[in-house]
């Protein structure tokens, strides 16, 4: 029987069998909530290295020529890294041709210039009109998110956005 009776009350009360109820209704929350937040602490911690990586990435190639600086004249393999710039935010015609042909044929060599590490990516070059000029890399369809990131850059001496989408899978 649930309800014992002692000489001086009842061992188990109406008011304990609650009180247990709510305690353990409040154990159940707190592991579904904890299981919540740690997921939701996980997806911020991938949203802040991807952020570095691709705030890296656009910097890179809108305000540095790159290394060598006459990379776009070189293979693949003599390439430090890959930058667009003429001067900060003013892109050469050569370079970005350059880059958009190695993000077709070489995308995996391309990446790694780039510095963009797990990360996959794709980058638009959008003229002042909002058409797209250039666009090369990879997004996979399986991509958790994605996420862009558009840089204002002058291109042919007219204003231009290069928009960089970066992903990864789980």
């Amino acid at each position: 029987m649930i309800f014992m009776l002692c000489s001086r009350g009842q061992f188990f009360s109406p008011d304990l069998i609650i009180a247990i109820f709510i305690f353990v209704l409040s154990l159940g929350f707190f592991f579904m909530a904890s299981d919540s937040i740690f997921t939701h602490a996980s997806l911020i911690q991938s949203k802040s290295q991807i952020d570095a990586v691709a705030h890296f990435t656009m910097d890179s190639l809108v305000y540095s020529p790159g290394s060598p600086s006459g990379w776009e004249e070189l293979p693949l393999n003599d390439i430090n890294f890959i930058g667009l710039a003429d001067e900060r935010n003013i892109i050469n015609e050569k370079k970005v041709d350059a880059l958009f042909d190695l993000l077709s044929n070489q995308y995996l060599g391309a990446k790694s210039k780039l510095g963009v590490g797990i990360y996959d990516f794709k980058f638009d070059l959008i003229n002042s009109s909002g058409n797209v000029i250039l666009s090369g890399g990879e997004i996979s369809p399986e991509a958790l998110q994605i996420f862009s990131y558009d840089r204002v850059v002058f291109y042919l001496g007219e204003p231009a956005i290069i928009r960089g989408y970066f992903s990864y899978e789980d």
